[in-house]
């Protein structure tokens, strides 16, 4: 998929002779819509002519907005029909056993990357024998995490462990940047470090493209199984991310902290550099692209993502006896 991103400030996003214009001082691009399958706008310096929007609309491209902190604002698309029959099912399931089922499923992959980027780093890497033994210990406990979690049936029980299996993870992932970091912060926490800042922001994206992949398949997004229903808060979005935090935003953030001379320098007031803004992107994005295996298909995690959907899909409509969660081996 190629993707265009617009992150610099003053930059402007016409159309001439039925082709997009892009504009940034002194340069300029001509770009057809057959080139591009999605339009991201991630400052809020640049400007879009109606011609632009009319024509990403009319090329079904979206456009989605982030704020400078990554938060993902929101995505301009051409209107589509919702699928009545998958709704009902979705909203029937979250009252049944399916919901419990997929909210098992979904924090067992979870866990099951966590301890699988843990186990891949610790034998990449060379560490003190009391920091192996640490993470070993911690990949050792998660595993039993992954087997406790089966046999509960309460969500909130499912969280809980999710929870405590989160808590191991994050007290190992600071041995593999070599920046500081202490403890991973939640957004509605202001990150006091470039780690933090680039984990919300590069989960910003990932919800983004799974929310993209949720609307298209029909579903809807606020209607979850693992995390708690609000209108603020999409909970579908949040469950079915969680199976590709590790495979994709943590490895990235991994090797792009760790490729910077003075990662210490990425932040801005609070803010990632808007210099660095663009290749952290970018390096997100390429991951996505990246083929790998899973159910003996290899493709890229994109498509797993949109095939995620579509199983979950299949399973509420009863085609499908059990939803496979994404597992990075």
């Amino acid at each position: 998929m190629a993707r265009l991103l617009i992150n610099d400030f003053g930059a402007f996003l016409g159309v001439k002779r039925g082709s997009f214009y892009l504009k940034l001082g002194n340069e300029k691009a001509i770009i057809a819509p057959s080139k591009i399958d999605q339009i991201i706008i991630l400052t809020g310096g640049a400007s879009l002519s109606t011609a632009a929007i009319r024509q990403a609309l009319k090329f079904n491209i979206p456009i989605s907005f982030h704020l400078s902190d990554g938060r993902f604002l929101g995505m301009l698309k051409r209107i589509g029909s919702a699928n009545i029959v998958l709704r009902k099912k979705q909203y029937e399931a979250r009252f049944n056993e399916k919901a419990i089922e997929i909210a098992k499923r979904i924090a067992s992959a979870k866990m099951y990357n966590q301890r699988t980027l843990l186990s891949q780093y610790l034998r990449s890497r060379d560490l003190r024998d009391e920091i192996r033994k640490e993470i070993s210990s911690a990949i050792d406990e998660i595993g039993k995490y992954i087997d406790e979690v089966k046999q509960v049936f309460d969500q909130r029980e499912v969280m809980n462990i999710e929870a405590e299996a989160a808590k191991l993870y994050w007290s190992c992932f600071k041995y593999f940047v070599k920046v500081s970091f202490d403890e991973r912060r939640q957004r509605f926490e202001e990150p006091k470090d470039p780690v933090n800042a680039c984990l919300n922001y590069g989960y910003s994206i990932l919800g983004s493209q799974v929310w993209h992949a949720i609307e298209l398949k029909g579903l809807d997004p606020y209607a979850g199984f693992l995390h708690v229903d609000s209108s603020r808060r999409p909970a579908l979005v949040m469950d079915l991310m969680e199976e590709f935090r590790q495979p994709v935003v943590d490895r990235v953030v991994i090797r792009f902290i760790n490729s910077m001379e003075k990662p210490e320098n990425i932040l801005e007031k609070g803010f990632i550099n808007r210099k660095y803004r663009r290749d952290f992107v970018a390096m997100i994005f390429q991951r996505l692209e990246e083929k790998i295996s899973f159910e003996e298909r290899r493709m890229p995690i994109i498509t797993h993502i949109h095939n995620q959907v579509t199983k979950l899909a299949e399973y509420l409509m009863e085609r499908r006896k059990a939803y496979t969660p994404f597992i990075e081996r």
